[in-house]
């Protein structure tokens, strides 16, 4: 499956309620346009939780797709793109960023349950500079994955994982090479699986290997559902 993800840094004018009600009216009318709809597989837009933001991002809107050829249409079309740029009031445009990536079928998936808390917590991966492209993403999938979702405390707190890898530049101020995705079902799983000891001293160290920790980017972020 192919992902075009945008992600939003909103209009210091604006509260993140008021942008929360605005970009949602936007994004809407962009799923109802019948070219997309027609094209694209589904979306979803998320919000980062104002009290644990972590990075410049307010929002995440995604959009699926069966083919690279339906992604890349509705990313040049027109109109699609004015909805977005033409937004100041509501988005800090020169702020938001973009990715086209080939999303995996998930790593595992298990129940998420029906916790209001269900949270999704997106890392934006920046390699580390002595990795070409290629050499990040074969040590990601082939060695970074199966260490991260076979440690026992992921596999009890992480609802769901899943890896893209980028396949073209976004407009990027950083040149953001994959995204990586956990969904929990509350905060406190989260933090059960990042302070846990096995991670920091397993986990932890491989990602210093083939990650440039210190411009990666991260949200936390709830799933907007009407």
């Amino acid at each position: 499956m192919f992902k075009l993800s945008f992600y939003f840094v909103r209009s210091k004018k604006l509260s993140h309620k008021k942008f929360k009600n605005l970009s949602v009216k936007i994004i809407d009318g962009l799923g109802a346009q019948m070219e997309i709809k027609q094209k694209c597989a589904c979306y979803k837009i998320f919000f980062a939780i104002p009290y644990l933001k972590l990075s410049k991002y307010d929002g995440i809107f995604e959009v699926w797709f069966e083919s690279i050829a339906s992604l890349n249409e509705v990313k040049n079309n027109v109109e699609f793109n004015s909805h977005i740029q033409n937004n100041n009031e509501v988005f800090n445009t020169s702020k938001c960023s973009y990715i086209v990536s080939e999303e995996y079928p998930a790593i595992f998936e298990n129940e998420i349950g029906s916790s209001p808390e269900r949270i999704k917590f997106t890392t934006l991966l920046i390699k580390n500079s002595d990795m070409n492209f290629d050499e990040f993403k074969n040590h990601h999938k082939e060695h970074h994955i199966p260490l991260f979702s076979s440690t026992p405390i992921v596999q009890k707190n992480i609802k769901k994982y899943v890896v893209s890898h980028k396949i073209e530049e976004g407009n990027c101020a950083k040149n953001y090479n994959g995204i990586v995705e956990f969904w929990f079902n509350n905060i406190f799983s989260m933090l059960v699986v990042f302070m846990n000891h096995e991670y920091l001293s397993k986990v932890r160290p491989d990602e210093k290997k083939f990650l440039n920790l210190k411009k990666c980017d991260f949200i936390i972020s709830k799933e907007y559902a009407g």
